[in-house]
C-alpha cells in the first residue's frame, strides 16, 4: 500500500476503522459479519488460476481481513502479517535476520523474547544479543553497541513489566543514521495501536501479542507484525516465512480477534482511566514505596509519555482537562508499584 492510499485510508477515525476494516459486506449474501472460512484448499478453474486463494497456510479469507483491518489501526502501517501467537512473531521476525546476526535489545525485554534470543536463537542461528539500558543509556552508549553485524534494535515501551518508557524517536533517530543503519522495532502490546504508533515515530516494525488488548477477550492467542510503506522489502520477507514456517493462526481465531478489536478504542480508553485512578490512588497508600505509571504527572517520563501518544490518544486526552489538576493523563491500561519493606 502506498502512502497515499495509507494517509487516505487514515483519515477515517480510529473506532469507524476499527469497526469497518476488513469488514465489507459479504458479496454472495451482503451478510456485514464476514462467515468463517474453514476451508484447507480452494479450487483452482488451471493449474495457479484461482480466486486469490489455494492453500489455508498460505492464504485465508478471515486472516486476510484481520490483517488489513490490522494494518489500519496501526497508524503509518501498510501491511499486517499474523501469526499464531506472539512468540511466533518473534520467532519468525528473528530468524528473518539470517545467521550470525546481532541484536541491540532493551534489557529488561519480556522473558519470552529473553528466552528466544538467548536460548533458542542463539543456538540455532549463531545469534548474539546485546542489553541495554536504552532508557537511560547516553546516545554514544548506545551507538556504540551497534556492530557491523548488527540488524535489529529491539524495543518495548513501556516495558514488561517494569514499565520503563523507551523515547523511540530518539532510537531511530540513532539506527538510521548509524552505518550499520539496523531496523527498529517496537513491540507496542502494552500501549495497543490506540494509545501509541511507533511507526510514526521511524519505527520499522510494529509487533503486537493481540491475545491481551487487540482481542481483549482472552480466548484468543495471536501476534502480528506490522510494516509501514516504505519497508516493503521487510513485509515480503516476512510474508514468505510466515507461509514457509506455517505458524499462522486459524480462521476462527482471527474471526475472533477482528471481532475484539471492533471495541478496542472504547476499552483502551477506560483502561487508561482506570489505570490513572487506580496509579493515583497508589501513590496515596503508607504501604507503597513506589507507583510506575507514566501517565502519572509525578512520573520522571511523564513529558515523554505525553509526546509518544498517538494523534487519536491526544485527541481524547484534550478533552480531560487539565493534566496537572487531574495528576496526570491515562495512558494504557498496566500500573507497576513495589511495596514498602522493613524500611
Amino acid at each position: 500500500m502506498s502512502p497515499a492510499l495509507v494517509a487516505r485510508r487514515e483519515e477515517k477515525g480510529f473506532s469507524t476503522r476499527a469497526v469497518h476494516v476488513g469488514s465489507e459486506p459479504d458479496q454472495a449474501t451482503n451478510a456485514v459479519i464476514q462467515p468463517i472460512s474453514l476451508s484447507t484448499t480452494f479450487k483452482q478453474d488451471a493449474v495457479g488460476v484461482h480466486k486469490g486463494y489455494e492453500y489455508g497456510r498460505s492464504g485465508n479469507p478471515n486472516r486476510d481481513s484481520l490483517e488489513r483491518l490490522l494494518a489500519s489501526l496501526e497508524a503509518g502501517g501498510a501491511e499486517a502479517i499474523a501469526f499464531s501467537s506472539g512468540s511466533a512473531a518473534t520467532a519468525t521476525i528473528i530468524q528473518s535476520l539470517g545467521p550470525n546476526s546481532h541484536i541491540v535489545s532493551v534489557s529488561d525485554v519480556y522473558g519470552g523474547t529473553f528466552r528466544y534470543m538467548t536460548r533458542v536463537a542463539a543456538a540455532n542461528q549463531g545469534l548474539e544479543t546485546t542489553f541495554v539500558d536504552l532508557e537511560n543509556a547516553s546516545e554514544d552508549d548506545i551507538a556504540a553497541a551497534i556492530r557491523e553485524n548488527t540488524k535489529l534494535i529491539w524495543i518495548e515501551s513501556p516495558t514488561n513489566p517494569t514499565l520503563k518508557l523507551i523515547d523511540i524517536k530518539r532510537i531511530t533517530d540513532i539506527a538510521h543514521t548509524h552505518a550499520s543503519a539496523p531496523l527498529v522495532l517496537v513491540d507496542n502490546t502494552f500501549l495497543s495501536p490506540y494509545w501509541s504508533s511507533p511507526l510514526l515515530n521511524g519505527a520499522d516494525i510494529v509487533m503486537h501479542s493481540l491475545t491481551k488488548y487487540i482481542n481483549g477477550h482472552s480466548d484468543v492467542i495471536m501476534g502480528a507484525a506490522i510494516i509501514p510503506p516504505h519497508r516493503s522489502d521487510v513485509a515480503d520477507k516476512l510474508r514468505f516465512l510466515q507461509n514457509a514456517i506455517g505458524a499462522v493462526p486459524s480462521p476462527y481465531d482471527c474471526w475472533l480477534a477482528q471481532r475484539g478489536a471492533k471495541t478496542l478504542q472504547l476499552r483502551m480508553k477506560t483502561h487508561g482511566q482506570n489505570a490513572l485512578a487506580v496509579a493515583k490512588h497508589l501513590e496515596r497508600s503508607p504501604y507503597v514505596k513506589d507507583v510506575i505509571y507514566p501517565g502519572l504527572a509525578s512520573h520522571p517520563r511523564h513529558e515523554l509519555a505525553k509526546r509518544m501518544m498517538s494523534p487519536h490518544a491526544k485527541k481524547f486526552v484534550d478533552t480531560l482537562g487539565n493534566p496537572e489538576e487531574n495528576g496526570g493523563i491515562p495512558f494504557g491500561g498496566m500500573v507497576s508499584f513495589r511495596i514498602r519493606g522493613d524500611d
